[in-house]
């Protein structure tokens, strides 16, 4: 399968962290960044295909169009964002980078479906959310690091767009 025409959108960077508000003041403090937004995540999705409870903490800002994620799992999933990762070493460890999946919502299934075809489910996603539709796909032996795959409804979309103009004051 040709990823290619889904890699053209790069928007975010996660990190991994089990302590949110010192991640935060830490990029804040060498980069400027003056405005977050965080909440918790407490939803459905499908991990290595079975439903399951996904609970996080997430805090993003971002750098004009481009986002940083910070993630504190809890539950339901969190040896997929811990496997491979020594938070005891380091306050944040890289997790994935985000590609922004353009069109109608149409373009969404057709990814999932091509991935699922080519024997490459995504490992973890939730395309029942009325925000945003999201999956991971294990990229770690060619890149070293989880891709996620968004597609957003049109608040998302808004969502998205008032963090970046808040970010533009950035210095």
């Amino acid at each position: 399968m040709n990823l290619g025409p889904y890699h053209r959108h790069v928007f975010q960077f996660g990190y991994v962290t089990s302590d949110l508000a010192a991640a935060q003041a830490q990029i804040t403090r060498l980069y400027g960044v003056e405005h977050w937004t965080s909440f918790p995540v407490d939803r459905e999705v499908f991990y290595r295909g079975e439903a399951a409870r996904f609970t996080v903490d997430v805090a993003l800002a971002n750098f004009g169009d481009r986002q940083i994620e910070l993630i504190v799992p809890h539950a339901g999933s969190k040896d997929f964002y811990l496997d491979g990762i020594d938070l005891d070493r380091q306050l944040m460890h890289f997790h994935h980078v985000a590609m922004l999946v353009t069109g109608p919502e149409g373009e969404w299934h057709k990814l999932k479906r091509e991935l699922a075809e080519a024997g490459r489910p995504f490992t973890l996603y939730s395309d029942e959310d009325t925000i945003i539709n999201f999956g991971y796909l294990d990229t770690r032996a060619e890149w070293g690091h989880y891709t996620e795959y968004h597609w957003r409804h049109q608040e998302g979309e808004a969502d998205f767009r008032e963090m970046v103009e808040a970010s533009l004051s950035v210095g």
